[in-house]
Formats: C-alpha cells, structure tokens, sequence
C-alpha cells in the first residue's frame, strides 16, 4: 500500500522504517561533509600542548595519544575510542586546554544524565545531556559553540545524533569529537553509531590501545 511505501523502506534485502534510514543517511552525509571540509587552523603549538600537559599531570603520553592530539588540528570530526583506562579522559583533559588556548567555546555532553554528571566531575566543567543541550519545548534549537566533546557515544542514538547535528547547521566549522568505549553496550533506541563508524573503513579513528 502507499501506506506501507511510505514508512518501510527495503533495500539488499532488509527492511527498516523510511524514518530510521533517513536519520542514519543524514548523520552519514554530516559525517562525511564534516570529515572532507576546511579546517579552521588554530596554530596552537601541540608540541607545548603536549609537554605543558605532561608536566602538570605527570602522565607520559603514548603514540595513539599523540595522533588524536594532532588531529584536533586536521579534522571538524573526531573520533576517539578505547576500553577503560586507556587514556580517554586524559585526552578530554588536554582537548580542554586545547580549547582554552584557541579561545573556543566548548560545549561538553553526553547521552544520559549519569554519563554527563561523570564527566562534569572528570572535567571539572559543566557538562549536559544531549537532549538539554539541544531542544527547547520539544523543538531543536540552534547551537553556534566551536567544540562540542560527545562522551560515551556509543549511548547515543541515531534520532538524538541527528538532532544534534542539525542544531549545528548554522555552524559548519564546528568541531566535533565523539569519545566511547567500542566494547561499551549501545543505545537503548535505534542504531549503533559507534560501532558503524569504527568498521565503515571511511573515517579515521583515533583508538587507545595502550
């Protein structure tokens, strides 16, 4: 029927709702344009990043630590994955600083109201869901920060991912940086982000093993 045309949509013999393919389409195509457009260049020396960082905290960096930094000056799409311990939190901690010298505004999330309560106190900022960032009485709302710091991604459903970034439409030099744990259980709702983008062997992933 034109009924079912409409909500179902069938392609290499699976189906799924025409709503959920458009969600997954459009967060692909943001991905994409996002990974392939300019950069804005900071010019911050990531070499005194690094040594100022290490001083401070005493924490010797490894080599997938120092590729993720560098990428904050080659791409406006990031991602950063690895288990437990492997460093990811140390890498908010520099990407912050990283922020503050570049005088960016950043905008700290995650998916749920415990995982963001985490990481206000790793980070010592303040942090928000989602869902409060980006909607006001139900209606996605324009956001223009210069970083926004995804954690615990993988949480992160396909029709929440793709409102975020459509609340970033009118800032296409936004910077976004996903960080999860690819061992981490995906969202609750539809999809499975992270997951997706490690195994499409289209997008450079920045993966702690050490």
């Amino acid at each position: 029927s034109d009924l079912e045309i409409d909500v179902v949509y069938f392609e290499d013999g699976r189906y799924t709702t025409r709503d959920t393919y458009n969600a997954e389409k459009y967060i692909a195509n943001q991905i994409l344009e996002k990974n392939n457009s300019d950069v804005i260049k900071y010019n911050i020396d990531l070499k005194n990043l690094i040594s100022e960082f290490e001083n401070k905290t005493g924490f010797k960096l490894g080599d997938g630590q120092r590729k993720f930094i560098s990428s904050l000056e080659d791409s406006n799409i990031i991602f950063l994955v690895g288990n437990a311990g492997s460093g990811k939190s140390s890498m908010q901690d520099i990407t912050i600083e990283y922020a503050k010298k570049a005088n960016m505004e950043i905008l700290l999330l995650a998916p749920t109201g415990r995982a963001s309560k985490v990481l206000s106190k790793k980070t010592g900022l303040n942090a928000s869901t989602i869902h409060r960032a980006i909607y006001k009485s139900g209606t996605v709302i324009n956001r223009f920060e210069d970083i926004v710091i995804i954690d615990e991604s993988s949480m992160t459903d396909i029709y929440l991912l793709r409102d975020l970034f459509v609340s970033f439409e009118n800032s296409p030099k936004t910077k976004f940086i996903f960080i999860g744990d690819d061992s981490q259980i995906p969202s609750v709702n539809a999809g499975n982000f992270l997951h997706d983008v490690i195994n499409c062997d289209v997008i450079k992933i920045n993966k702690l093993n050490e």
